[in-house]
This record gives structure tokens, sequence and C-alpha cells, in this order.
């Protein structure tokens, strides 16, 4: 069916399918990126509570959904996790431009928390200036 979709695009059968116990779930694990975040954006529901829960799509379902702040929040718990393969850097980065796009000043991660980020935080700031 997944395939059935992505060579048809036909929204009204792929709208009764999500209906299907456990198949929000299986679309879940055969799509990933932009394609997984068009298909939370257009049927909502269990799929978007889905994407929006996982830790590499939740962000970006927000953004889409203009929860800014949100999603802001999200890229910085994730900034804190050393095991995460964007990088501190990038999603700091991500966050502050997601702050700034729904109107909130930037997040203050140099409170609290890994002092190791708040380091990498100062020499990318110090390394901006000069």
């Amino acid at each position: 069916m997944e395939q059935l979709y992505s060579a048809t695009k036909n929204e009204k059968d792929f709208a009764r399918y999500l209906q299907i116990p456990e198949y929000p779930e299986f679309i879940k694990s055969k799509f990933i990126g932009k394609e997984l975040v068009d298909i939370a954006v257009n049927f909502g529901g269990k799929i978007a509570e889905l994407v929006r829960e996982d830790s590499d799509h939740g962000w970006m379902l927000m953004i889409r959904e203009n929860n800014f702040e949100q999603a802001g929040e999200r890229l910085v718990e994730q900034a804190k996790d050393d095991s995460n393969a964007y990088g501190r850097r990038t999603l700091i980065s991500l966050a502050k431009l997601a702050s700034i796009a729904g109107g909130a000043p930037p997040p203050d991660n140099t409170q609290g928390g890994d002092e190791n980020l708040k380091l990498e935080i100062v020499f990318d700031l110090v390394g901006k200036k000069f």
C-alpha cells in the first residue's frame, strides 16, 4: 500500500488506510524525512502524533505546524544528547532560528545543563566575533 501511495498519491484511499490499526506505525517505519513529515501534515491523526514524538522528525513537523517555540525547545533538548548525530552546534542554530521565526527570543541554552554544551556555545560565539 505504501508503494501504491508513493506511485499514485491517492490521498483519499491513503486516508482510509491510515484508519487501519497499526497502519500508521507501519507507514512511519517506511517513510523518512520530508516525505514522512508531509504525510503527517496532510493526514494528521495518529500518524502526526507518531511523527511529533519522533526525535528525528518531530521538530520538523512542529515547524510545519508553526509551533516554532516547541520545535526550538525540542532541538535544544536534542543538542544536550551526546549521541545525537546532527551535532550540537547545528541543533542549537536550528533552535535559535525556530525561536526567532516564532517571534520569541532565542532559547537561553547557557543556563544549567551540560558544561561542555556551554563551552561550545561560548567558543562558537567568540569564534564568530573574531
